[in-house]
């Protein structure tokens, strides 16, 4: 809604309905070409965002040296204690792993092979994605510290930091990413229903 002036619920609406659509008409084989095409897009606009975010802010290495100099305790797990750090490891780990749209894909893939080949590439852009992700918060808490609500920095960098048009294909690209989600946890939902 802060990038493009539209009220969150229709917004929710918009995607729940399009997912649900091409869920109920397709089923599996619909989810697997859309998360396909999706990802492939996500990939490349993801990896344009990120580098972007890097070029502003002069490197991992810059960007080390500008945290340090603002707040250190951001750039060591150190800070958060033994429990703190194994908490911020274990979360995402435990949620990946016992995530059911993935491991519905695993129960349909061909053959074990290919179902842990699967997860395992699955697992390994999960934790890269989410530690770019967490250099994208940390550049914004550089760039603008006093920003008043820490939850709209991601927003905040799309406005301020990028062109226009990558702006709108991030956008794009989040909502595609709920509908992946959201289509993947219908089926699997309906997938149990049915067969228990």
């Amino acid at each position: 809604s802060f990038v493009l002036g539209i009220d969150p619920t229709v917004g929710i609406w918009v995607a729940s309905l399009c997912s649900i659509m091409y869920t109920v008409m397709g089923g599996v084989w619909a989810i697997a070409w859309t998360d396909l095409i999706q990802g492939i897009i996500r990939l490349i606009i993801g990896f344009i965002f990120f580098g972007s975010m890097w070029y502003f802010m002069g490197g991992p290495s810059a960007l080390e040296a500008k945290i340090v100099a603002v707040k250190p305790e951001l750039w060591t797990l150190g800070s958060a204690g033994f429990l703190g750090s194994l908490s911020l490891v274990l979360a995402p780990l435990t949620g990946m792993f016992t995530f059911a749209a993935y491991w519905q894909r695993c129960f349909s893939a061909k053959d074990p092979k290919t179902a842990k080949r699967a997860y395992l590439f699955t697992a390994i852009f999960a934790v890269i994605m989410c530690t770019l992700s967490v250099g994208v918060g940390l550049s914004a808490y550089v760039l603008n510290p006093n920003l008043a609500n820490p939850d709209m920095a991601f927003s905040w960098l799309l406005t301020n930091y990028l062109s226009p048009w990558l702006a709108g294909l991030m956008v794009v690209v989040i909502i595609g990413a709920s509908m992946t989600l959201s289509s993947g946890m219908l089926n699997t939902s309906v997938t149990l229903i049915t067969m228990d």
